[in-house]
């Protein structure tokens, strides 16, 4: 997955030794095993949310965990991605 990342974070973790320069392809069974686990993670979540939080509209559930998920995003691209990770002097 480094190469949804930005150039400078992939060029950070190549120099470091994380990951290697060249990329492998794909297997169409590594892709359908992490599309079948994102569809059932996402029903989980759905279930969850629906029982948890009361979500019994369509809106208020996507509101909720929209919310909760741009939290996550933000702080992993910001704090753990750009901050962190780019200026590690490991």
């Amino acid at each position: 997955m480094i190469g949804s990342y930005p150039p400078a974070i992939v060029a950070r973790a190549e120099e470091l030794g994380l990951v290697l320069c060249e990329r492998k392809q794909r297997a169409l069974k590594v892709i359908t095993a992490k599309l079948a686990f994102c569809l059932i993670t996402a029903i989980a979540l759905a279930v969850i949310l629906c029982i948890f939080n009361k979500a019994d509209m369509f809106l208020s559930g996507f509101v909720t965990s929209s919310l909760l998920w741009l939290v996550v995003d933000w702080y992993d691209a910001l704090v753990i991605d750009c901050l962190w990770f780019c200026h590690s002097k490991l």
